[in-house]
C-alpha cells in the first residue's frame, strides 16, 4: 500500500522568466471548426490508477488575485539515483503566477528521493520544463524562455518581467526578430540537490527565418552520436502562428543550433499553430514527436467542452535528421478531435510501451502497446476536475509511474466570484497499464 505524500516546504517561492529547413504543414488544407463532446462518452475505468493525492493545496481570491497564490502547470522528471540502490529521484515544478507575460513567473520546485512519497522544496528556482539526465550522470535543466539580444542577461535569482510574449501579438509590439538568443540553464552533479546557474546561446541559421520568440519545451534526448536534441517552438519574423523546431547541442547544452522545422501552418490560419512539443524514442529507436496545435482557454475548456484542435504527430527514422509530415494523431474508433490537447507529454516505459498524457478539458492517457507510436489504445480519463490540462508522467519504479496534474487554471476563475480552491495532485499508475 502506498503511503500518503508528505511535503516539507521551505517557503521558497522565486521569480523566474519563462522561458532544414522548410516546415511541413499538417495534412489538412484548413483547420476544422471546434467540436464538443459529451464527457460521459469517455472511458475512465480506474484499473491501475491510484486515487489522486494533493501535494499542495491553497486558495485563490478572485476579488483580490495575487501572483504566488496559484498552483498550475506541473512539470516533472525522474531519473535513477547515482548511488544506485534502485532509487529514483523525482523533480517537480509548478507555477504560482497567473498565466500571463505581464508578471514575473513564480516557480515552486520540489524534490523527492523516495519515489514521490516525500517532497522537499529546493532552495534554487530551477524549472523542470526541459530537463535531462546526461551520460556523465549530471542533470541539465534549460529555462523555457530564450531571451533576445536586446534583453539583459538575468542575474542569479532574478528574472525580468517578460512583457507580452504571445505569438499573435502584432510583430511591431512584440519581439524583435533575431538569429541568436541567450539561454539560462542549470547543472547539478548531486541528483538535483544543488544547482549551478549558467548562460549560453541558441542560434537560428539562415535560410531559416529569424525568430521573434523562442522556447525550450519538454524534451531533451541524447542522439546516437552523443549530441543533445531538444524540442523547441516559437514565432518566426512576420508571422502570428507558432512553429515547432528541433535544436541540437554538441557541447552538453551550452550552445544550441536550430536544425529543423518540424511543423508549421499557413499564416492565414487563425489558430495558434504547432507548439508545446514532446519527444521520445520508440522501441525501434525511431524518434516520435507529439505537438499541440490549438487549445482554447476560458469557460469553454474549463467547463468540459471539447474545444481544441487534434494533436499532431511526426517521426524520424534517422535520429532527427529528417522528419515525416506532421499528421493528426489517430486512435482507432475515435474522432481525432477526441485527442485534442494542451501540452502533451510522451514517456517511454520499461517494457517498451509509449504512454501519452494530455488534457484540456480534463486529463487523459493513451498507450502505444507496441512502442512504435504508430498505433494507440483507447482513451482513459485520469481527472475530471477543473484543470489547466497540463500534466506530467514519470517513472517512480520498474512497475509504478506517477501522474501529476492540477486543479484550476487562473483563466478558469471569473473575477469577483470569491474564493476558489487550487491544488497540485499526484496519483500512482501501475505499470503496465491495464484496462486500456
Amino acid at each position: 500500500m502506498r503511503l500518503p505524500v508528505v511535503v516539507t516546504t521551505l517557503g521558497v517561492v522565486a521569480a523566474v522568466a519563462l522561458g532544414a529547413l522548410v516546415g511541413h504543414a499538417p495534412a489538412d488544407d484548413a483547420p476544422a471548426p471546434p467540436m464538443t463532446r459529451d464527457p460521459a462518452d469517455i472511458n475512465d475505468a480506474g484499473g491501475g490508477l491510484g486515487p489522486p493525492v494533493d501535494i499542495f493545496q491553497g486558495t485563490v481570491d478572485t476579488v483580490h488575485p495575487q501572483a504566488g497564490s496559484y498552483m498550475q502547470f506541473p512539470f516533472a522528471a525522474s531519473f535513477p539515483a547515482r548511488n544506485g540502490g534502485g532509487r529514483r529521484v523525482i523533480l517537480l515544478s509548478f507555477n504560482r503566477n497567473p498565466d500571463t507575460g505581464q508578471v514575473p513567473e513564480q516557480i515552486e520546485t520540489l524534490r523527492s528521493t523516495d519515489g514521490g512519497r516525500h517532497f522537499t522544496a529546493l532552495t534554487t528556482d530551477v524549472p523542470v520544463t526541459s530537463l535531462a539526465r546526461l551520460a556523465d550522470g549530471s542533470v541539465l535543466s534549460v529555462d523555457t524562455r530564450a531571451t533576445s539580444p536586446r534583453e539583459p542577461t538575468p542575474g542569479p535569482g532574478h528574472r525580468p518581467r517578460q512583457g507580452p510574449t504571445e505569438c499573435w501579438m502584432p510583430p511591431a509590439r512584440d519581439g524583435t526578430p533575431a538569429r541568436q538568443f541567450k539561454t539560462t540553464f542549470w547543472r547539478s552533479t548531486d541528483d538535483g540537490g544543488t544547482w549551478a546557474e549558467q548562460h549560453g546561446t541558441i542560434t537560428v541559421p539562415s535560410p531559416m527565418p529569424p525568430m521573434r520568440h523562442l522556447y525550450f519545451h519538454r524534451s531533451i534526448v541524447t542522439a546516437h552520436n552523443g549530441d543533445l536534441l531538444a524540442t523547441t517552438y516559437g514565432c518566426a519574423r512576420g508571422t502570428r502562428n507558432y512553429r515547432v523546431l528541433l535544436a541540437r547541442s554538441r557541447d552538453r547544452g551550452r550552445t544550441w543550433q536550430v536544425v529543423r522545422t518540424i511543423a508549421s501552418i499557413p499564416s492565414r490560419w487563425k489558430i495558434e499553430g504547432p507548439s508545446e512539443p514532446t519527444m521520445a524514442r520508440s522501441r525501434s529507436g525511431d524518434l516520435v514527436m507529439v505537438m499541440r496545435l490549438d487549445a482554447l482557454t476560458g469557460a469553454t475548456a474549463c467547463g468540459g467542452r471539447w474545444s481544441g484542435k487534434p494533436l499532431l504527430i511526426s517521426r524520424s527514422t534517422d535520429d532527427g535528421r529528417t522528419w515525416s509530415r506532421a499528421q493528426k494523431l489517430h486512435v482507432i474508433g475515435l474522432n481525432p478531435y477526441d485527442v485534442a490537447s494542451a501540452d502533451p507529454v510522451l514517456v517511454p516505459m520499461p517494457n517498451g510501451e509509449l504512454v501519452l498524457s494530455f488534457g484540456r478539458p480534463y486529463t487523459h492517457l493513451l498507450v502505444s502497446r507496441d512502442g512504435s507510436g504508430l498505433t494507440w489504445s483507447g482513451l482513459r480519463t485520469t481527472s475530471r476536475d477543473v484543470t489547466s490540462g497540463y500534466t506530467s508522467l514519470v517513472l517512480a519504479g520498474p512497475h509504478e509511474g506517477l501522474l501529476f496534474g492540477d486543479e484550476g487554471a487562473n483563466w478558469c476563475f471569473r473575477r469577483n466570484t470569491g474564493l476558489h480552491p487550487v491544488a497540485v495532485w499526484e496519483r500512482t499508475v501501475d505499470l503496465p497499464l491495464t484496462g486500456v
